[in-house]
């Protein structure tokens, strides 16, 4: 049972909770998305990956997103996706994520899982207004000018 859902809070406390618990060596990360507006495309998750790299304790230098081209919908996760699901049919009583934790790992020697518990989520705040008066000429930045 989910202990919270799949909205964009939920995704960008994913992201900020692989940086966070990442060994502090690693300094540069580098994340390929889908092209999900909802999910990996919006000022929460913006201002998760932000929030982790200001952090002079554990913060990463640098954090890399990259999309894929419009139409260029390949991506490594389809595969890993495939391979879990035939896991899973072969598996036939998979009821909760503890179930689900002890596939995955079998699946291949890359694919490794992190398990979030509920002080991992938090409430990112979007951090820009969502619309502009039709008088102002002030210029929000879009997501892809933006760097820290």
């Amino acid at each position: 049972m989910a202990i919270i859902g799949s909205n964009a809070e939920d995704v960008a406390s994913s992201y900020y909770a692989i940086i966070k618990r990442a060994p502090a060596h690693i300094k540069h990360y580098t994340f390929w998305c889908d092209n999900c507006s909802a999910l990996n495309k919006n000022w929460k998750l913006y201002v998760a990956l932000c929030t982790a790299a200001v952090n002079a304790d554990w913060g990463p230098e640098t954090v890399t997103v990259k999309y894929f081209e419009a139409g260029h919908s390949f991506m490594k996760a389809d595969v890993v996706h495939g391979q879990i699901g035939k896991a899973m049919k072969k598996k036939s009583n998979v009821y909760d994520i503890h179930d689900l934790n002890d596939i995955i790992p079998k699946t291949s020697r890359h694919n490794k899982t992190l398990l979030l518990n509920f002080e991992d989520f938090y409430e990112f705040k979007e951090g820009n207004r969502q619309r502009r008066s039709k008088n102002s000429s002030e210029n929000l930045p879009m997501l892809n000018n933006v760097k820290v």
